[in-house]
């Protein structure tokens, strides 16, 4: 079989492969688990389908912000339980309030991979929170039309690049059809998200059994990462502190294309969610109080996403802004040859030393220098709180 992958831009949103006429192409992983097309030039007969429907192949404009608000559920509950302020889940119950479907990524830590799913299929609660990873788009799109052409409200939520795929996969627009995609700054190599859970599960002799990436255990402001055993262990560190949190940060195991995106100004979604970063450039900054549970951004790109938006604001608090208090969120860069150069030679170390050897080999001394301010930092503040419930207890006597 003659056969060719593509990597460079590819998304990996799988539109050619549904797409394709002479059934000719497939997807395939790499070895960091990553989607590519993989083509049959046997069966191939050129009619170029596939270039004409890959969204990176497409001149892409930048959105049109119609509305840019901030905002948070008043249910404390949802929005603690939320990266941010729990404004997707007032979304995705309006939307299944309607009899309709919510489609969006949930951890499937059976097989270790992240993937799209129905909310026929699995809870709104496993679909919540950041998830720093490629997701399985699997059979989306396709089920995608038939609960659109059922008539049915559908929900897709995914990134701007799987977002911009849906559409030219449906190649029209559906008045039923809702799309929310978020600020993204790439998406890690699910193999390698794989290895750093098998580095745990050594470390900590047990099965993992749930994964947090954005518990609020230090407070919104301060990106965490919670991950629970089956011994009863628990593993809680800040983002500076963990060697996963690091990679990402550092755009050590990003997918190819996310080291020039092409989607970073051209949001085709009908709603853009975000944490709201640009909190400190209000008029009237939000007080510790407003945002210690968590801020959402929302940004509304066309007259379905406000109207939604009109939907849940009695069980939201949401406050109009001026477009300019989004800019933060949109400031991304692209990452450049010197941090595809550092992935690079990371995934190459990672070949012979493994997850954690070529994480040490490369930033231990900064892992470690920031793992002993973790600890310190932790321990002051379980100090400063025993002096403080002393004082309290001596101030009542």
């Amino acid at each position: 079989m003659n056969v060719s992958m593509i990597t460079s831009e590819c998304i990996g949103c799988s539109v050619c492969v549904v797409k394709c006429p002479q059934n000719a192409i497939r997807m395939k992983k790499n070895s960091y688990g990553f989607a590519y097309p993989e083509i049959d030039y046997e069966k191939c007969n050129d009619c170029s389908i596939c270039i004409k429907l890959c969204p990176t192949q497409a001149t892409l404009s930048k959105n049109e912000k119609i509305g840019t608000y901030y905002g948070w559920n008043l249910d404390d509950d949802e929005r603690i339980s939320s990266s941010s302020g729990g404004i997707f889940s007032l979304i995705a119950y309006n939307i299944i309030r309607s009899n309709g479907l919510v489609i969006g990524a949930a951890l499937d830590l059976t097989n270790r991979v992240l993937i799209h799913i129905t909310s026929d299929e699995t809870p709104i609660e496993n679909m919540k929170r950041s998830k720093y990873l490629e997701s399985d788009l699997r059979n989306t799109f396709f089920d995608t039309l038939g609960n659109l052409e059922k008539g049915r409200n559908v929900l897709f939520v995914g990134t701007p690049c799987q977002v911009s795929g849906l559409k030219k996969y449906l190649k029209k627009d559906y008045k039923n059809l809702i799309t929310v995609d978020f600020v993204c700054g790439g998406v890690n190599s699910p193999r390698i998200f794989q290895d750093y859970l098998l580095y745990l599960e050594k470390k900590y002799s047990s099965k993992v059994v749930d994964v947090n990436f954005r518990p609020k255990v230090y407070g919104w402001l301060e990106h965490a990462i919670d991950i629970k055993f089956e011994n009863k262990s628990q593993y809680t560190k800040d983002y500076l502190s963990d060697p996963f949190f690091q990679g990402f940060f550092r755009h050590l195991f990003l997918r190819e294309s996310c080291y020039n995106c092409k989607f970073i100004d051209s949001h085709h979604s009908d709603i853009i969610l975000a944490d709201f970063w640009g909190y400190l450039q209000l008029n009237k900054p939000l007080s510790n109080i407003d945002i210690q549970n968590g801020v959402s951004l929302i940004v509304t790109n066309s007259l379905k996403g406000e109207n939604l938006i009109e939907n849940i604001e009695r069980d939201a608090f949401i406050k109009k802004i001026s477009t300019s208090n989004a800019d933060y969120n949109f400031k991304r860069n692209q990452y450049g040859q010197d941090e595809l150069s550092n992935r690079n030679y990371f995934l190459n170390l990672r070949d012979s030393l493994g997850f954690k050897g070529a994480f040490k080999k490369m930033y231990g001394k900064d892992l470690l220098k920031s793992e002993i301010r973790f600890f310190m930092k932790k321990n002051l503040k379980k100090t400063n709180n025993i002096i403080r419930g002393f004082n309290e207890t001596n101030n009542l006597k």
